[in-house]
Order: structure tokens, then sequence, then C-alpha cells
């Protein structure tokens, strides 16, 4: 295992349902972790869940209501993630930062940086 997982350990990956989020829940099962999938895609959440066997839920990493939620349900299902993957984030699509608005930018940040800070805020140390 690397980074001081261990067989068996729950694993909590955010943006799990494609990209880098995927690719480590990928690597977790493959050294024996347990792994959780959140992200905001139902349909890719939940098709990649499937196809690893794990469980799931669909969430918006920056709303602190919804990640509260999905992290009790986690824990009421007593899963207690030993670590946490925090791969969820958007960038924004435009050519460069002329194309960006201030709305744009704050959305890129409450995901990226807010849902960050939410996930550690909820999930147990």
């Amino acid at each position: 295992m690397s980074a001081g997982v261990s067989s068996g350990d729950s694993i909590l990956v955010t943006g799990g349902g494609s990209g880098i989020g995927e690719a480590c829940a990928e690597l977790f099962i493959e050294r024996g972790a347990t792994v959780v999938l959140l992200d905001l895609d139902r349909s890719a959440v939940e098709s990649t869940a499937e196809r690893l066997g794990t469980r799931h839920w669909v969430c918006d990493v920056s709303d602190e209501v919804a990640v509260r939620t999905a992290v009790r349900a986690m824990l009421a299902e007593g899963i207690n993630p030993a670590g946490l993957v925090h791969s969820a984030g958007i960038t924004h699509p435009s050519a460069g930062p002329e194309g960006i608005t201030p709305d744009d930018f704050s959305h890129v940040m409450s995901v990226d940086l807010l849902g960050t800070f939410l996930i550690n805020k909820s999930a147990p140390p």
C-alpha cells in the first residue's frame, strides 16, 4: 500500500466518477482498500461504482449540506474513511483569463477549494 494505507482501509474519493478520481479509486482497490466515491455526475459515478464494485453517493462538494449528508450516510453504513482523495474539480473552458468572469472564477473556486474544505470539515479525523 502507498501513503500509509493498509489493506481494508476505506478511502473516500471525490470526483470519483471519472478522470483522476476514477484512476485513484482503481489503484486503491487494486491495493486492497475499500473505496467510496463521491461525484456530482450521477451517470458517471453510478457507472464507475458498478464497474469497481464500490459504494457511491451523488454529491456536490461545494454544497455544505450535501457533503454533510453524504458523510453522515457513509458513517451510518459503518464506513469511516482512513484517507481522502480530493479529486473533484472543474476548470473554465475559456481560452484564457480574459474570457473568465468573476462568477465563473467563483464557481471554480467553490468546487476546487471550498469543496476540499467542506469534505475535510465533515469527514471524521
